[in-house]
């Protein structure tokens, strides 16, 4: 077996912060006063599905979707043969996880997508401000809630699928995640494009997207963030009232 370089920097980095984002924005979608950190994570969310996007036809071999494309048929008799005892292992991603792969990264861009017109709906904030209708809000919500929660559904059974391959092919897949390396055969080896440069741009990218990021919109619903300002707009106080 030789060690083989299978996950580049920008897979593992989209990996790693998709479910900090995901985590963040799911807990403090319900938290009352965050709104602004709830919509800041949700939309780190979807942008890195988008970035997932190009790169499943940019990047390294086994970050590529012609390497591991949908088929819930081999999908099930993957998981049929693992659970026997059984079941092959594969270097890159394994049938299972390619099909929960997709559906995350669907799910995902689902999830941002009704948030994002869920808040053009209610307060009428964000880029879909006056495009989505009002009326829209209660269907845009549950749909919303939906994708969220399927997403959750979707991460502990994915969870689940890497312990149970953990356990069955003897391998630490979490800490290949980090550290990109796999045990392989010399004919798997795949030669791998320079990431630092991408993954640079994408940390940039990330960082001006904080920065610009309005954390206190809408205030009357992120009291917290907003401070004395959202606190007189709560109160009903302000220069307008006078």
């Amino acid at each position: 077996m030789t060690r083989l370089l299978v996950w580049d920097l920008p897979t593992r980095l989209f990996h790693w912060l998709f479910a900090i984002a995901f985590l963040a924005a799911y807990l403090l979608g319900d938290a009352e006063g965050w709104l602004g950190w709830h919509s800041y994570f949700g939309y780190l969310a979807g942008g890195l599905v988008l970035f997932r996007l190009a790169w499943g036809f940019l990047g390294g071999h086994f970050s590529r979707f012609s390497t591991f494309p949908p088929n819930p048929a081999s999908a099930l008799n993957y998981l049929k043969d693992l659970a026997a005892g059984g079941g092959t292992r594969h270097v890159g991603h394994n049938p299972a996880g390619a099909l929960a792969i997709h559906a995350l990264l669907f799910l995902g861009l689902a999830t941002a997508l009704s948030g994002m017109a869920l808040l053009g709906a209610d307060p009428g904030h964000d880029p879909l401000a006056g495009l989505v209708q009002g009326s829209w809000k209660d269907l845009l919500e549950e749909a919303h809630e939906f994708c969220a929660n399927a997403m959750l559904a979707l991460v502990a059974l994915h969870l689940m699928g890497v312990a149970l391959g953990s356990l069955r092919h003897g391998e630490n897949l979490p800490r290949a995640m980090v550290t990109g390396y796999k045990d392989g055969q010399a004919d798997d080896a795949r030669p791998v494009k320079p990431a630092l440069l991408v993954a640079a741009l994408m940390l940039a990218g990330l960082g001006t997207f904080t920065v610009l990021h309005d954390f206190t919109i809408p205030c009357d619903d992120n009291v917290a963030a907003c401070g004395q300002a959202g606190e007189r707009q709560e109160l009903g106080g302000g220069d307008d009232d006078d």
